[in-house]
């Protein structure tokens, strides 16, 4: 969990710094921060599927059931 917290915090700083800057977005003719804020946005979600497989019951079964 510690490195998810890691993890987690790093992409939600990434966030806000594509979101706020403005004028770095407007000299960007090609759109790569687009693409680069949708791929950080991407990770984000596949960053949340796993905490809920990790606050899931069954992952606490697999932990008690096999050393």
């Amino acid at each position: 969990m510690p490195a998810y917290n890691i993890m987690k915090d790093y992409i939600q700083e990434q966030l806000q710094a594509f979101n706020t800057n403005k004028y770095l977005q407007a000299e960007d003719p090609e759109n790569k921060r687009l693409m680069l804020q949708t791929n950080i946005m991407n990770v984000d979600k596949k960053l949340q599927k796993y905490q809920a497989l990790l606050t899931s019951p069954v992952y606490y079964a697999a932990v008690v059931l096999v050393p």
